[in-house]
């Protein structure tokens, strides 16, 4: 997997949900109030609910939205504000 910011590759691991949590957590490490995630056409069956339980757990103080964005190629998209 390969976790990429602003087009540039920040992290390579082999677990998916494993490589988004550490993204959000560096992404987060910075300041967010709000994480969108954008689940794509081939996401694995409960990756968007461990992942917004991952940053309830670790970022209590962050909302987390959640959409169906159907999008191929990438299995998630994440967005932090």
């Amino acid at each position: 997997m390969l976790a990429l910011v602003e087009g540039e590759v920040h992290l390579i691991g082999a677990d998916l949900l494993d490589t988004c949590t550490a993204l959000l957590d560096r992404m987060l490490g910075g300041g967010g109030e709000l994480v969108t995630l954008l689940a794509g056409a081939d996401a694995p069956a409960g990756l968007v609910d461990a992942v917004r339980a991952h940053v309830a757990r670790r970022w209590p103080f962050v909302e987390v939205q959640a959409y169906a964005g159907g999008q191929p190629h990438y299995p998630l998209l994440v967005g932090v504000e």
